[in-house]
């Protein structure tokens, strides 16, 4: 993780709404704030890509970033990949 875990982004975005945009992480009550916490648990990382490169072609994700897809463990168990989250971090 280039930025550090990202899980509660994740849980707050899918479901609680919650816009994260590039500004500090703030998100409502200490009830709020206590259920993402609890529910990031439940998110694991998917799959994860990096900057490719195949002679002139080139795929970068920002400045030399990565992006982590991740689903909840119970939606995967079921193969329910429609709340797929997508987080992009770089440098």
């Amino acid at each position: 993780l280039i930025q550090g875990e990202y899980w509660e982004e994740c849980e707050g975005v899918v479901r609680k709404n919650i816009y994260y945009g590039s500004a500090p992480i703030k998100y409502g009550n200490d009830e709020v704030k206590k259920s993402i916490k609890e529910n990031a648990k439940d998110w694991i990382l998917l799959m994860q890509m990096s900057e490719l490169e195949i002679g002139d072609y080139g795929l970068y994700f920002g400045d030399s970033g990565k992006i982590y897809f991740n689903i909840r463990k119970e939606d995967l168990k079921n193969k329910n990949f429609d709340d797929v989250w997508l987080i992009l971090q770089c440098y």
